[in-house]
C-alpha cells in the first residue's frame, strides 16, 4: 500500500484522501460512506486521524503531516505478511560417490494444515542443485521436503528438514541396485571339411550334479559365428559364482546334432560329459556333450560338426536338380537347358 506524500487536512479532497481512507480502514477504523464516495477529508476523517495520533503518541492535530503519514505506513507494514526468500540447495550422488547429473527434484513446503509444492529443479553435471522460493513468514512446525524423482516421476529418495532458516542444505544419495554380472560365450560353427555352417542353433545350459538349467541360445550367421549372453541370476544354484557350461547344437530343421566336437580359443578340445539328449530333459536318451567347467566372464567355444550331417553345396544342388533333369546328364546340358533349370530351381 503506497504511502501518502503530501499534507492532508480537513477540506482536502482527491486520490491522496482516498488512499488515507483505505489505510485507516485497513487499520480497523470506520469511515463514513459519504466521505469515502467524495474522497473528502471531512469531520469524521479528521476525528479518526486525531484518534490515531493519540493512540500512537503523536500530537493530536487531526491533520496528516509527515510524521503521521510515516506512522500510518509503519502500522500498515507491520500488519502485512513479511515476504522472505528461502533457498534450498545441496548435492545428489550415487551410493559410490558419483555425481548424479540431470536428475529432477521436487521441493514441497509442508505445514501443519497442508502442503504446497514450491518448485522443481534439476541437478548440474556436478550433481549440485538450487531452488529459491518466497514464503510469507516462518511458522512453527513447517517442514521442507525434498523429493528425488526417478525417470517415471516416482520418488526414489526423500529428505525432510525444518524450515528454520532461509538457507537450507539437503544432500541426497541414490542407492543403486547391484549390477547383474553378464557372461559371454562366442565362437564359430563349421563342418569337418571347413565350411561355415549357418542357421545352427547353439543352446547353452548350466550343468549341476544331476540336473541342468537352460540358459540362452543363439543361431549362427552366414559366417558361422554365434554369440550368447547370460546372467548370473540364471544359474540354478544362486550361490554359484560361475556356470559349468554344456552345449547342444540343432540343425535348421530342429534335429539334434550328435556328432559335434568343441574347442577353446587355443584350439584345445573340450572335455565331453554324458548328459540327457534332446533339448536337455528327455529321459532315457543320453548324449556326450562338450562342457566348460567354471566358465569365465567371456568364453570362446568353436564347434565342428561332422560333414555327413551337412551335404556340400554341390551335393545339395544335385539333389534339387535330379527330379528336373529327367535322366539328362549334366554333360549333355545346353545353354538353353541351363537357363531353364536356373529358372525352375532358382539355383
Amino acid at each position: 500500500m503506497n504511502p501518502i506524500n503530501r499534507m492532508l487536512k480537513q477540506g482536502s479532497q482527491g486520490d491522496d484522501v482516498a488512499r488515507l481512507h483505505s489505510q485507516l480502514v485497513h487499520l480497523g477504523y470506520k469511515i463514513s460512506d459519504d466521505e469515502v464516495a467524495k474522497k473528502f477529508f471531512g469531520d469524521l476523517t479528521s476525528k479518526l486521524v486525531r484518534q490515531f495520533q493519540g493512540e500512537h503518541g503523536l500530537k493530536a492535530t487531526g491533520e496528516v503531516d509527515e510524521a503521521t503519514a510515516k506512522r500510518i505506513q509503519a502500522e500498515i507494514n507491520s500488519k502485512e505478511p513479511q515476504l522472505e526468500q528461502v533457498t534450498v540447495s545441496g548435492r545428489v550422488t550415487f551410493s559410490e560417490g558419483r555425481p548424479a547429473n540431470n536428475v529432477e527434484l521436487r521441493v514441497v513446503r509442508k505445514e501443519p494444515v497442508g502442503e504446497t509444492q514450491v518448485g522443481t529443479t534439476r541437478t548440474s553435471p556436478s550433481g549440485d542443485y538450487k531452488l529459491t522460493y518466497t514464503r510469507q513468514s516462518s511458522a512453527a512446525g513447517v517442514q521442507v521436503v525434498v523429493n528425488l524423482l526417478g525417470a517415471q516421476g516416482q520418488i526414489i529418495a526423500t529428505e525432510s528438514v525444518p524450515e528454520k532458516t532461509p538457507l537450507i542444505v539437503v544432500n541426497l544419495t541414490i542407492l543403486e541396485q547391484p549390477r547383474k554380472q553378464e557372461f559371454l560365450i562366442h565362437g564359430r560353427v563349421e563342418s569337418t571339411d571347413g565350411r561355415a555352417l549357418a542357421e545352427i542353433k547353439v543352446q547353452a545350459f548350466d550343468r549341476d550334479l544331476r540336473s541342468e538349467q537352460q540358459l540362452e541360445s543363439a543361431v549362427s550367421d552366414n559366417a558361422g559365428h554365434y554369440e550368447i549372453r547370460y546372467g548370473a541370476d540364471q544359474f540354478q544354484q544362486a550361490e554359484k559364482e560361475s556356470a559349468d557350461l554344456v552345449f547342444r547344437l540343432f540343425a535348421p530343421s530342429g534335429e539334434l546334432l550328435t556328432a559335434v566336437a568343441a574347442a577353446n580359443e587355443q584350439g584345445q578340445p573340450l572335455a565331453n560329459i554324458t548328459g540327457p539328449g534332446g533339448s536337455g530333459g528327455e529321459e532315457g536318451k543320453r548324449l556326450d556333450v562338450p562342457i566348460v567347467f567354471n566358465a569365465r566372464v567371456e568364453e570362446t567355444v568353436d564347434f565342428v560338426v561332422e560333414s555327413t550331417a551337412f551335404p556340400s553345396e554341390y551335393e545339395r544342388f544335385i539333389t534339387e536338380l535330379r527330379p528336373v533333369l529327367a535322366g539328362v546328364s549334366l554333360a549333355d546340358l545346353t545353354s538353353a537347358d541351363v537357363e531353364f533349370l536356373s529358372g525352375e530351381t532358382r539355383i
